[in-house]
């Protein structure tokens, strides 16, 4: 019987030292990278709390607009009011067909279209200028117009503080007509915040322009939702 030799090779495995190397790169390219994901994941979610807003905001105009003129009595007739409502963490369309301008939401003549939530750290600042301490209500005109009417309660219901921005040397094209503004906050971390500032055009035209601050005068980028 011929017998083969068999050569076995050494087999050589990872020191310690070279595992700890690669941890520390490993450990490295993800403290590096959470930053940019997290970022990412902030500008993700404020993208899809814009599109809503201005999907509601229109969703207004077109109720606005549609409504027919219901009657209350053999005498009395009236066109239902239509409301946008803003609070810190979301926005409710509702329909009321009543003259009071106050406690959106909890008449007996008050029907709830649609109420949507922003985004998970995402928080509505302002609307036209107003800080949101107290639920802000735009109305909308049988044209799809915001209503220029000053209500009770605290409740602030006119395009007040339209601002022409310059976003990082771009200007708004709607700055000369736009009826309404709204700023938006997405957290990125504890620390740190993206802030958007969207226009809206009397046809429901946007702008919107992110900046690190909330003063959009100058910097900022102009984002397509």
């Amino acid at each position: 019987m011929i017998k083969v030799s068999e050569k076995k090779e050494g087999r050589k495995g990872f020191s310690l030292l070279e595992l700890i190397v690669v941890l520390v790169i490993i450990t490295m390219l993800a403290t590096f990278s959470v930053p940019q994901v997290n970022m990412w994941v902030a500008q993700h979610r404020a993208r899809k709390s814009i599109a809503h807003l201005l999907a509601d905001f229109n969703r207004a105009r077109s109720f606005a607009m549609t409504a027919s003129v219901e009657k209350q009595d053999e005498m009395i007739t009236r066109r239902p009011v239509i409301a946008l409502e803003f609070t810190s963490d979301s926005h409710r369309l509702i329909q009321r067909l009543d003259s009071s301008l106050s406690n959106w939401g909890s008449l007996a003549t008050d029907t709830l279209i649609r109420r949507t939530n922003v985004q998970h750290n995402v928080d509505i600042l302002r609307v036209n200028g107003s800080e949101l301490s107290s639920p802000v209500v735009l109305l909308f005109t049988s044209s799809g117009q915001v209503k220029n009417t000053s209500g009770a309660g605290g409740t602030v219901l006119i395009p007040s503080m339209i601002t022409n921005t310059n976003c990082g040397g771009d200007e708004s094209p709607i700055k000369e007509i736009a009826i309404s503004n709204i700023v938006l906050e997405s957290r990125v971390s504890d620390s740190v915040s993206m802030f958007y500032y969207i226009e809206i055009g009397p046809n429901g035209e946007s702008f919107v322009c992110m900046n690190e601050t909330t003063e959009f005068s100058s910097g900022g980028k102009v984002v397509d939702i």
